[in-house]
């Protein structure tokens, strides 16, 4: 029984009496769940009225509790024109607002007040960053998102103003049709090569403008605000898919089914071919659907230059009537025929050949695009947007040679080191703002299959040992920062057995022993997160011999640095947790003295960040545990502000050297205060908290950050307190 059912008997049942009830129930044909979830409505006494019709007015309260924004009122700096239409997070205005001396039109969307105080703001601020990573001209894009004075969050987007793509094609030859059918898989494509799925696309979600483009509304608003809400309007439910309906989580395959839905709107169902298309896009099994939106577009591609689609039977009969319609005149004669099939022959073969230069150029394309280009202009000014740009053309380059890798295992193997490369960029050249670390942990694990499938976790080869272990280094670290524990562990364990079966088979291998030393510092911090303090210290000086072997094959070198760095910088956070703090505080200069020569030897944006992290980290543990002593770490407060004024900083303009400077000026404001420099302290911590609203203004405050600003909080008050 459906939904719809349940209510009309209900209405049916509600009003009769007992008897009467139970006469009418004994004549419906119903299964158990159904009768005991009516019985359970009827059952519904009127004790229980009162605080029931309680319960509807305060959520009417709640939903009526939303200024009234007529047209001609001012937002913010935004002039409301009129209001476009309201869902259940929010409304939607169109809206005028001045940007470098022009007046523009966009649509402004404002979270419900009801859902603000609810904590739905968590929500909308993943609605936020997962329309910002989407960027197509047929998809409407975001200008801005931010705050109003009310407190309520909003979005500014593209006002797309068109007609909806059923009635827009009406009138249109089924050529067009297609094509703009294949145009929105384009767009479709996209967002899910970010790793996005709409999950709500139906013909009022796609307008077509006034050039005749489609423009899709609300990608990524869909999964971010109706996560935990399995519901539909009667315009969805034709378009959601059979795994949407039963409450599964939607995924890529939930969108090709809608699009299929779409596309069946819109065509003619005399076309056998059309109408293959749709029913593999909207087969009840997921796994039987087209593999991308590509697929699907390529497959309409194919259907409009009358070439045989996949999703039809491939006979030799419907490869011949597909020949026929490109080639009409040429079946006239017996000869002529012959003729077109002599030369679909030698076509075929070149088509063949050009196809194979296609593959090879592809393939050498995504090795310089992830391997190359991203090497040579990571330390550039003002690279970051261009490194993005790099790495959604190299995810586009490895989709397409997917497909082809099932037959070609040196292709399975490129594809493995492509994944788990471009895995380490997500966090490079994207920046954690945008939360890459999920799309990073699914291309390791492709990168994982990839590799066990060819049998790589047994290879002897000290290339393929050294990707293996570092994939296993990574699935660890990373699923530990997302909180997947279990399979953080599981993941270390084997990487603690394959390291050290390494080691001992090759005592003296570099590669082997600098995994042995980064598999003992995760299992370091895997003691120190079960609260074994004293355990963890000990696990890690019993790295110090691996280290000192390591010098002497490899001598004096930037890796070295930088893994011994990392290795007394671990041991001096363990050692002041246990409050040894002279070894806390000699470890960390150790530390700094190794992180300042791998900078001194590569002066790029990792060394330069790594160096100020290193910094504060251990100015802030001296203060702690030795406030008396501070003067002695002067020259590295110097040092660290000397290297935010240099002139050689690469990409001075980035903002993440102003969350620096942010925490120097809490670093200053730490050291006034132990010197009982009243005035300082205010200077230092005012200008520290500004900048801190600042990036909450503009949307880069994150753990870090508040972080910061607790710690600056409390010294703050613990002075005007204390005076010290």
């Amino acid at each position: 029984m459906t939904l719809s059912d349940e209510a009309r008997c209900f209405a049916e049942l509600v009003g009769l009496g007992e008897s009467e009830r139970a006469a009418y129930l004994s004549t419906l044909d119903l299964d158990p769940i159904a009768r005991s979830q009516l019985l359970s409505l009827l059952a519904f006494d009127h004790d229980s009225e009162e605080e029931f019709l309680s319960a509807i007015q305060e959520e009417a309260r709640l939903w009526s509790d939303q200024d009234t924004l007529e047209p001609g009122t001012m937002v913010g700096r935004f002039l409301i024109e009129k209001r476009l239409g309201q869902g259940g997070t929010g409304e939607v205005f169109l809206v005028l607002f001045e940007e470098e001396g022009s007046t523009r039109q966009a649509a402004l969307k404002i979270l419900h007040s009801h859902l603000h105080r609810s904590g739905q703001i968590t929500l909308w601020d993943r609605e936020r960053r997962l329309v910002a990573r989407v960027s197509h001209p047929y998809i409407a894009s975001l200008i801005e998102s931010g705050t109003l004075h009310s407190g309520q969050p909003y979005l500014l987007m593209e006002y797309v103003e068109g007609q909806r793509i059923d009635h827009y094609c009406e009138t249109l030859p089924i050529q067009q049709r297609i094509q703009i059918m294949a145009k929105v898989c384009d767009a479709v494509g996209a967002a899910h090569r970010q790793l996005i799925v709409h999950r709500d696309l139906k013909p009022g979600n796609i307008l077509i403008t006034m050039d005749g483009l489609p423009k899709l509304l609300d990608f990524g608003i869909g999964q971010a605000l109706d996560r935990d809400q399995q519901t539909f309007e009667a315009a969805t439910l034709a378009y959601a898919s059979p795994e949407q309906l039963a409450g599964a989580e939607p995924t890529t395959a939930s969108d090709l089914f809608s699009l299929g839905r779409i596309l069946d709107k819109l065509i003619p169902h005399s076309d056998e071919s059309l109408l293959s298309i749709v029913h593999k896009a909207t087969h009840t099994n997921p796994d039987l659907r087209y593999d991308s939106a590509a697929a699907l577009r390529d497959d309409l591609h194919r259907w409009l230059e009358c070439r045989p689609v996949t999703a039809q039977s491939d006979t030799w009969t419907y490869r011949a009537s597909c020949f026929i319609r490109r080639n009409r005149w040429g079946t006239i004669a017996t000869a002529a025929a012959f003729i077109i099939a002599a030369t679909a022959l030698g076509l075929a073969w070149r088509q063949y050949q050009e196809a194979r230069l296609r593959f090879t150029e592809l393939r050498s394309l995504a090795r310089v695009a992830i391997f190359d280009l991203d090497a040579a202009i990571q330390n550039l000014p003002g690279s970051l947007q261009a490194r993005k740009k790099l790495l959604e053309t190299a995810l586009s380059y490895l989709s397409s040679l997917q497909a082809a890798a099932k037959s070609d295992t040196s292709l399975r193997g490129e594809l493995a080191d492509a994944y788990q490369r471009v895995a380490l960029l997500q966090s490079t050249a994207t920046g954690a703002s945008l939360e890459r670390t999920d799309a990073a942990l699914e291309l390791l694990e492709q990168s994982l299959l990839l590799r066990t499938g060819l049998g790589q976790q047994y290879s002897k080869d000290p290339k393929i040992r050294e990707s293996y272990g570092d994939l296993l280094f990574r699935l660890a670290t990373l699923k530990r920062s997302r909180m997947r524990s279990v399979e953080a562990e599981s993941h270390l364990a084997e990487l603690m057995t394959f390291s050290g079966q390494w080691l001992r088979e090759e005592p003296r291998s570099i590669p082997a022993l600098e995994l042995s030393i980064l598999a003992d510092e995760e299992d370091t911090r895997r003691i120190f997160r079960q609260a074994d303090k004293l355990p963890a210290l000990k696990n890690q000086r019993n790295i110090l011999p691996k280290l000192a072997l390591l010098k002497e094959l490899v001598g004096e070198s930037s890796h070295y640095w930088k893994l011994s760095s990392d290795v007394h910088q671990t041991i001096a956070l363990i050692a002041g947790a246990n409050h040894l703090a002279d070894e806390a505080l000699e470890s960390f200069r150790i530390a700094i003295d190794f992180s300042q020569k791998w900078n001194s030897a590569l002066h790029t944006v990792q060394s330069y960040r790594s160096l100020l992290l290193l910094y504060s980290e251990a100015i802030y543990l001296a203060l702690e545990l030795a406030p008396s002593k501070i003067d002695q770490w002067q020259q590295y407060l110097d040092s660290f502000e000397r290297i935010l004024d240099s002139p050689t900083l690469p990409d001075p303009k980035a903002a993440y050297w102003g969350r620096h400077k942010t925490d120097l000026f809490s670093l200053r404001g730490h050291f006034a205060a132990t010197r009982g420099q009243a005035k300082d302290v205010d200077a230092y911590f005012t200008q520290a908290m500004k900048a801190l609203d600042q990036s909450t203004t503009q949307g880069q405050a994150n753990y870090a950050t508040a972080v910061l600003r607790v710690r600056i909080s409390q010294r703050w008050d613990l002075f005007r307190k204390t005076g010290h």
